[in-house]
């Protein structure tokens, strides 16, 4: 066996937990080895092996050593710090990923983002290596989530988390490629089957919804005729209502973080950030309110209009109002989907439109996850396609017969010119 590895210091200097330090190490074959090591001021080490190229002289060493001491305090101060490609995507989720979305995005998100990773990631596809990860890894990934009984949705959105914690660790270049991006990585991605309220049902809940006291029936008349979020309608404030041009700017949105609570934030996205015009009835029912208050959220606790409504309060209440009235349960949501629902599969308006009234950033959320279709649209759609294409053969029918019965009345009124004509008619007749 060979003797065990000494290490001793190039140069000694006082110790200082911000300086840095150069220590050589001559192993059993008489090779040298450089380490530079850091110690942050919470006691935190850092540290790196160097190798030398065979035959470089002292001057040479030295002039390489600071330029890798220069690089090794680049990496420790940049956005990754310490993390490589050989560091596990959980450390890279921890270290550079939820830290550079809390600069960008809501508390809430970050709370979600944690909470996913944690229950379906951390100690699955989380422990391998970030350049390592293959896919084929997260191909395998997905089908024990899909074994353990997670549900699609839920590994629809781990892609997506997954997808996006690897974009962001190739824009920090500790990889070259996100293999998360591609087709046939995730799950064949299935269009909700979402539920939507009918015209006969819209109706009936606008009876119910009328039996409310004033606020509530104005928060459900608005939120079933604008298709705002409950978040969006729970952060509405009176500055945010122009009752003289008749609209409701959205900007805000309320929303429960667990450990924080209730936080006003911007709206989802910049295309949430909207204008969308009221009824007539809504008008009039938001102005008598502001009568009563105008100061403060439209929708807020009686005993101050300061604190706004819990989110989570405007679901117990709706879910409650259809128990008392015999009427299938209703979510929230599902106000919302039934707006471009009737809109485009009985009207046809234009999707274009519903997506700004909705705010969302792309039209084929609005077509594919927002626009339901029931088994009576797609009989009244084909019935109306038979009466298409029917009609053009009746209308060419009832065309030839008109040219047909013309033109037996243009030869019996030529052969009126001509003499004997009266016989040569009974020949036709025969004929005929």
């Amino acid at each position: 066996m060979g003797r065990k590895p000494s290490e001793k210091t190039v140069s000694k200097t006082p110790y200082d937990p911000h300086l840095e330090a150069v220590f050589v190490k001559v192993l059993a074959d008489g090779s040298v080895v450089y380490r530079i090591r850091k110690r942050d001021s919470d006691g935190k080490e850092h540290s790196k092996v160097l190798h030398p190229e065979p035959g470089m002289t002292n001057g040479e060493i030295f002039d390489w050593l600071v330029g890798e001491r220069k690089e090794f305090l680049k990496d420790l101060n940049s956005v990754c710090g310490p993390i490589t490609s050989r560091s596990t995507l959980s450390e890279y989720f921890d270290a550079v990923f939820v830290k550079k979305k809390e600069l960008t995005v809501r508390p809430k998100t970050i709370f979600d983002y944690k909470a996913r990773f944690e229950k379906h990631a951390r100690n699955d596809i989380g422990t391998k290596k970030i350049g390592e990860i293959s896919k084929l890894d997260l191909m395998q990934y997905y089908n024990r989530l899909a074994d353990n009984g997670v549900g699609e949705g839920i590994i629809q959105t781990m892609h997506r988390l997954i997808k996006a914690i690897l974009s962001s660790a190739m824009d920090d270049d500790v990889i070259y490629k996100n293999v998360a991006k591609g087709a046939g990585v995730a799950p064949m991605k299935k269009v909700p089957k979402g539920r939507t309220l009918n015209e006969e049902e819209v109706l009936r809940l606008q009876e119910c919804i009328e039996k409310e006291n004033p606020m509530w029936r104005t928060l459900f008349n608005v939120m079933l005729h604008t298709g705002c979020r409950r978040g969006e309608i729970a952060g509405l404030r009176w500055e945010d209502v122009d009752l003289v041009e008749g609209t409701i700017h959205v900007c805000h949105s309320l929303v429960y973080t667990p450990g924080i609570g209730l936080v006003l934030g911007d709206a989802k996205s910049e295309m949430s950030n909207r204008d969308i015009p009221l009824m007539h009835d809504d008008r009039v029912a938001l102005y008598n309110m502001r009568e009563q208050c105008d100061r403060g959220y439209v929708f807020n606790c009686n005993s101050d209009p300061e604190r706004p409504i819990f989110p989570d309060t405007i679901s117990s209440h709706l879910s409650d109002l259809c128990d008392r009235n015999g009427l299938p349960h209703f979510s929230p949501h599902m106000l919302r989907r039934t707006l471009p629902t009737l809109l485009i599969t009985r009207y046809n308006v234009d999707p274009k439109t519903l997506q700004c009234i909705l705010g969302h950033s792309n039209i084929s959320t609005t077509l594919g996850y927002y626009t339901m279709v029931d088994g009576d649209q797609s009989r009244r759609t084909m019935e109306m396609y038979g009466d298409i294409i029917r009609k053009p053969v009746e209308n060419i029918n009832r065309k030839t017969e008109k040219r047909t019965a013309k033109r037996k009345q243009d030869d019996i009124r030529n052969l009126g010119y001509i003499q004997g004509s009266e016989n040569l008619k009974i020949v036709i007749g025969k004929n005929n």
